[in-house]
Formats: C-alpha cells, sequence, structure tokens
C-alpha cells in the first residue's frame, strides 16, 4: 500500500492559537485509507502522471488545542488567524467570528493568491538559473 502525506506549508512555519481558549495549537495527524470509488480517490490515486492501482494511505492534518481539545482544519483557521489579527487577541466570540468571518476571509484569500505568486515566482527564477548554470557549465 502507497502512504501519502499532504501538510500545507503554513501549517509547519506559521504559529496559530485556538480562538476559544487562546493556547497555541498543535499539528494533528489524521490518517486512513483512501480506496478506489472513494470520493477522494482522483486527488490522491496520481503523482505526477504515474497512476496507482489498489489503496493509499493518507495522512493530512489538521489542528488540535492541547488544552481545550478543539480540532479546526487549516483553512478555517487561517480565516480565524485574520480575525485574531483584526482585533488584536487569541480567543475570540461567536459574534466577533460572525461579524468578522467575511473580511478575514477575503483578506486570506488575497494572501494566499500572494504566497502562491511568490512561490512561483521563485520556481520560475530557480529553473532559469538552472538552465543558465547547465548551459555555461556545459559550455565550459
Amino acid at each position: 500500500m502507497r502512504k501519502e502525506h499532504s501538510i500545507p506549508m503554513g501549517m509547519v512555519h506559521g504559529k496559530f492559537y485556538c480562538h476559544k481558549c487562546g493556547e497555541r495549537l498543535k499539528n494533528n495527524p489524521i490518517t486512513r485509507t483512501v480506496h478506489p470509488g472513494d470520493p477522494d480517490w482522483p486527488r490522491v490515486s496520481k503523482s505526477g502522471n504515474t497512476y496507482y492501482g489498489g489503496s493509499v494511505e493518507l495522512t493530512e492534518y489538521n489542528f488540535k488545542c492541547p488544552s481545550c481539545g478543539h480540532e479546526i482544519d487549516y483553512y478555517t483557521q487561517c480565516t480565524y488567524k485574520q480575525i485574531q489579527k483584526i482585533l488584536g487577541k487569541n480567543t475570540l466570540s461567536d459574534q466577533e467570528i460572525k461579524e468578522y468571518k467575511p473580511a478575514a476571509k477575503e483578506a486570506e484569500e488575497k494572501r494566499q493568491k500572494v504566497t502562491e505568486i511568490v512561490a512561483f515566482s521563485v520556481i520560475g527564477a530557480l529553473t532559469v538559473l538552472t538552465v543558465v548554470l547547465y548551459l555555461m557549465l556545459g559550455r565550459g
């Protein structure tokens, strides 16, 4: 059985805090087996251009608060992190979440687009640099 791990890069490098109690959140691995025919199968059944048969053991991550036990997915937590940033505090009431969620979600979507553009720019620059170095060293 093939094993696959999926963790967003921001989850590794960012600091996230529980919106219920303010404690720093921990990464929480969730492992499950995905079989052909499952709704997630098309997403996990391929790696590059190679398609795999059989089941895949998939480990994905969410956050879990070590203090109150609250679990939350990465993308929702990113939106809550924007609200925490806007209000300047870690704990949030349901009313604050309801009131600030549209603006926070928009800010998070913009942040993700900028991150994506920067990542693609860096990859593009490294590709060009690699080609230039290959041509320079290959002709030497």
